[in-house]
């Protein structure tokens, strides 16, 4: 987080209210889940939670913009699904 707001990005963060001090604290913006409406759009979104309902955090996205997360799809994939366009337009950063 500190990386990203030192290089000029705005920061905000869908975290629990554990987390929220740190985000804070690096110079970030808590956002709620009334945020997460689709009304706000991001450049990037870094997902690492491994959520089940992964597919929100798309609608969040501006055309164009970046989906990255840490591990694996967590669930099988299911019959007429978009999934193979995801994965296909997909790039692995180390």
């Amino acid at each position: 987080m500190r990386l990203a707001t030192i290089r000029g990005a705005v920061l905000s963060a869908f975290c629990p209210a554990s987390a929220a001090a740190l985000v804070r604290a690096a110079g970030g913006q808590v956002v709620s889940e009334a945020d997460l409406d689709g009304t706000e759009t991001y450049d990037a979104v870094i997902d690492l939670t491994a959520d089940p309902d992964w597919r929100q955090y798309l609608n969040l996205l501006k055309p164009g913009g970046f989906y990255a997360r840490s591990g694996a799809i967590p669930e099988p994939p299911r019959p007429h699904e978009a999934r193979q366009i995801f994965l296909n337009d997909l790039t692995q950063f180390d």
